[in-house]
């Protein structure tokens, strides 16, 4: 009787070793779902906040070029007028060394 006894051991042995893969196959599976669906989470919620940051930046560079176009048009305005200012100062500085060489011209004749 030692073997059917050996027997029925192994069998009870492979029968509950058999339930106990089916549990920890079982916990294993319910892990995986679980993992996914938290990767599933994390990559939509990167998607939205990478989204949102994509959002901001054309916000913010729309916002800066509107910005650099007005400083540009501001500078060229300065620009013209200074450059307006120069030359009237050209002008005066001209009509000064027009009027200075005549007298000078004038001294000379008299002389």
């Amino acid at each position: 009787m030692g073997i059917a006894s050996e027997t029925k051991r192994l069998t009870r042995d492979i029968i509950t070793s058999s339930k106990t893969r089916t549990r920890r196959i079982g916990q294993i599976k319910r892990e995986t779902k679980e993992s996914r669906e938290q990767a599933r989470g994390m990559v939509k919620d990167f998607q939205a906040s990478r989204e949102e940051a994509g959002t901001g930046m054309r916000r913010e560079l729309a916002q800066n070029r509107a910005n650099r176009k007005s400083e540009v048009i501001k500078m060229r305005s300065d620009f013209r007028q200074d450059q307006k200012e120069v030359r009237n100062e050209m002008r005066e500085a001209a009509a000064c060394w027009q009027k200075l060489k005549s007298t000078k011209i004038k001294q000379r004749k008299e002389v």
